[in-house]
Formats: structure tokens, sequence, C-alpha cells
């Protein structure tokens, strides 16, 4: 990252937004995507966000939902249960009062489903989590020997993978109308302080 981004002259700081970088400098703008859940202390994040902006800036956040209807479907094998690297989890509501005590006004929140998220859920849905284990979801075989398979196990990938695309239309078109009820699997919020 720190190479890319002195390819193009941008100013970065790598690591937490409560080591102060950029100590004099406020934002128009700060985005946080699939970032809360991840700290030990959302509070003092949101406070620090809080800090950092302008009188007229925005923060956007996305994070997982726990109003979403996968996780009322699925329950304790929702992907988003993703538990050490998922320390916090809110719904609309939680969050809502979550950022008010920070002086922050929701100015918009929405559900967004990707994709790639209910492919994930499915995938999961088989296993039977082990206490002290890696979900396979999130781990491959890193010493997996790549070879080109034969020539029959290359036709039946092919037609799965035509199969697969209009399944992913559908399940592309479900989550649309999952988001449109508010009922997603990822909560994006705009907020503005107060």
């Amino acid at each position: 990252m720190r190479r890319i981004a002195d390819h193009f002259g941008l100013q970065v700081h790598i690591g937490n937004i409560c080591d102060l970088p950029f100590p004099d400098m406020r934002f128009d703008l700060i985005v946080l995507n699939q970032v809360l859940e991840h700290v030990p202390d959302p509070s003092a994040m949101l406070q620090a966000v809080r800090e950092r902006l302008t009188p007229q800036g925005r923060v956007i956040m996305a994070f997982p939902n726990t109003g979403s209807f996968h996780h009322k479907i699925w329950k304790d094998r929702w992907i988003n249960w993703h538990i050490p690297y998922h320390q916090n989890h809110f719904n609309r509501t939680s969050f809502t009062k979550l950022a008010g005590k920070f002086g922050y006004k929701v100015e918009n929140v929405r559900t967004v489903t990707p994709n790639l998220w209910s492919v994930l859920q499915l995938r999961t849905a088989r296993e039977r989590k082990q206490e002290g284990k890696s979900s396979s979801t999130w781990t491959h075989n890193a010493d997996a020997i790549q070879v080109r398979p034969p020539f029959f196990t290359r036709l039946k990938n092919v037609a799965l993978s035509r199969g697969a695309r209009g399944a992913g239309m559908v399940m592309g078109l479900g989550n649309r109308i999952l988001d449109a009820a508010g009922k997603g699997d990822s909560l994006l919020f705009v907020l503005r302080p107060i």
C-alpha cells in the first residue's frame, strides 16, 4: 500500500485513526468500509473520527447488519459471526444510538448485500463449526498443487459456470429485494456532525 501511495504522491497513514495521524488536518469525508466490526473500541473510533471532521464533513460507514435476513435465517452459521476478527456487531437501531452519543446525525442509512457474501454464506452453511478451528470459508490450502484438469472436468466446469451465472442473477435480484426492504447483510450509514 505504501508503494502505491508513494507512486501517486498520496499522503497516507498506515495504522489506527486513534494514533492521530495528520494532527492539524480536518477532513470533509472519512470512509470506513467494513472497519467498525474489527476495532476493539468502536466508541473511541467514532470519537476520533468526529474530531477529525470539518463542520460540514461526512462519514460513510459500512458494516455487517445483525438485523439482516441472512442473520435471521442462518443464526449461529451467519458468516458475519466471524470471531475473533469481528469484535462488534450492530443493527440499524443500536448503531444509530451509538452514533448519536458522539454527536452524529444519521443523514442516510440503507442496506447493501454483496452477492459474494451470499455465495460465501451458502458455502459456509454446509460446515459444522468446531470451537478453536477456522472456517474453511476463510482459509485455503496454500500447498495445493495447481494441475490442469482433464478435458471432461473442464467441460463440466464450463457448464457449471454458466449455470452459476444464471443462479447469480437470481441471487442478485433476491439481494436487491432484501436491500430495498432494509434487510440486507451490510448497513451503509452516512453521518454528519451535529
